[in-house]
């Protein structure tokens, strides 16, 4: 159940994140981040967790661009995640 949540919802708060660091919200991006890391640690989704992690400390000090770089980690990993999960 856990798991076909994380499925469903990830990709829209990976598009949210996007969105956010595509204009410069650095809160929005972080809080996106937040929830990211949050939700991958939970069902194990290790390489999301960390990319999250990572976008989200380059947030919180303002790096914009290391945190755009890392964002498409979080595509892979999700594909790669969904395609043991399933």
């Amino acid at each position: 159940m856990v798991v076909t949540a994380f499925l469903g919802d990830i990709p829209g708060i990976i598009a949210a994140l996007e969105t956010s660091l595509a204009t410069l919200d650095r809160g929005g991006a972080q809080r996106h981040a937040h929830s990211i890391k949050g939700a991958s640690a939970s069902v194990g989704a290790d390489v999301m967790c960390a990319a999250a992690a990572a976008i989200e400390a380059a947030c919180a000090t303002g790096r914009l661009d290391e945190a755009r770089a890392r964002a498409s980690e979080l595509g892979g990993g999700f594909k790669a995640f969904r395609a043991v999960a399933q």
